[in-house]
């Protein structure tokens, strides 16, 4: 029985991602970014000596690729360029629920995976032609696969992990983050008994998904323009000179979008219950939540002292461990709250300006609640 009942809540849960994601696909009009990558696709399709054409912007040319292969089979390049995010968010919900179940249990995977479904951050990104629900989906899974080779150091998983990381820095460059994750993975390793060999074996394998994530990124230098990927981050990131000498110039105006930016995204019933998550995780010594606030924090503070140039779209590859920490607290909430005609009421009124932002954004784009950063790219 229980299978059967996974199997209808899977059914009903891609069901819900396609119809959210493809229905009035085109409803935004093509804008800039968009139009520039649905080019290079075109040409990186019909001119092999072309196919690292995006670097001559200093963009990874993964994202690209995968739209030159939908062209082969979509003859409207707009609708070919978005499919590959909305691919892309596909395997995001899988990955969630397998990370999450990882994490905790099934139950807090399937609510999560709902909210991926349904908050507007993940369902506007999945339906436009960026980089970043690309990023996001191999980001899930490298998270995945490090937690999973914490618990259980083998070669296959190493190898997993490392292709993961390696493909999202063929993405984009913020996926040098899913390394710095790997040493804080070491929450899940059992210290209890017999370790020493099992951690110098997890070490080794450590640093080879280091070293094979960075041989695949390498393997840009094919191209001439391969230098070009750093003189780009630059324009989006400060120095470390400049940031040694005032560490705070941006932070406190960075910190203060970011924030307002996922409060926009979330809801303040959603917002609330992420940091319920805290102190819920001090008071049952959860290192499990400490790890994922950790996945959270580590990226956005680097964001705020680093970056001169902010854009919502760049918090989106750490907004799953977001949605978990939501997930794991909403689950929490259920279980100690004994009146469940409350509990609906409270979920109803967390829902209702999400699904509301999300019902606009795929009928009618511009009733959409989403951060003026956003909606006047759009």
């Amino acid at each position: 029985m229980k299978r059967i009942k996974d199997i209808y809540i899977w059914l009903v849960l891609i069901f819900t991602y396609f119809a959210t994601r493809l229905v009035n696909l085109k409803i935004i009009p093509i804008f800039t970014d968009e139009a520039i990558y649905a080019r290079w696709a075109q040409i990186a399709l019909n001119d092999p000596i072309n196919r690292f054409i995006s670097l001559e912007d200093g963009k990874q040319p993964l994202f690209i690729w995968a739209g030159a292969a939908f062209m082969k089979f979509v003859a409207d390049p707009l609708v070919a360029i978005r499919l590959v995010s909305t691919a892309a968010g596909a395997g995001s919900v899988i990955g969630i629920f397998l990370l999450t179940r990882e994490i905790f249990n099934k139950r807090v995977a399937y609510i999560a995976s709902a909210l991926y479904l349904i908050l507007p951050f993940t369902l506007l990104y999945d339906r436009i032609a960026l980089y970043d629900s690309t990023l996001t989906a191999l980001g899930i899974y490298s998270v995945y696969f490090l937690i999973r080779l914490a618990k259980n150091p083998k070669l296959d998983t190493a190898f997993l992990a490392g292709f993961a990381v390696g493909v999202g820095l063929l993405t984009k460059s913020s996926a040098y983050f899913y390394l710095f994750y790997i040493p804080f993975t070491l929450v899940f390793f059992d210290f209890s008994k017999y370790y020493k060999k099992r951690l110098g074996k997890w070490l080794l394998l450590a640093a080879l998904i280091v070293l094979m994530s960075v041989f695949i990124f390498n393997l840009l230098r094919l191209s001439p323009l391969f230098y070009i990927i750093g003189r780009k981050n630059l324009e989006f990131i400060r120095p470390i000179g400049d940031v040694l000498n005032n560490p705070f110039t941006f932070a406190f105006s960075n910190l203060k979008s970011i924030t307002r930016w996922l409060l926009a995204y979330l809801s303040v019933p959603f917002s609330l219950v992420l940091l319920f998550s805290v102190p819920l995780a001090i008071i049952k010594r959860q290192n499990k939540v400490v790890f994922l606030w950790i996945l959270v924090l580590m990226p956005l503070t680097a964001e705020a002292i680093f970056n001169k140039v902010l854009y919502p779209r760049f918090a989106l590859f750490y907004f799953p461990y977001v949605i978990i920490l939501i997930a794991y607290t909403t689950s929490f909430i259920y279980d100690k709250l004994k009146n469940k005609i409350a509990y609906a009421a409270l979920l109803l009124a967390a829902v209702a300006a999400p699904l509301y932002s999300s019902a606009a954004i795929i009928f009618s784009p511009t009733r959409a609640k989403i951060p003026y950063s956003d909606s006047n790219q759009l």
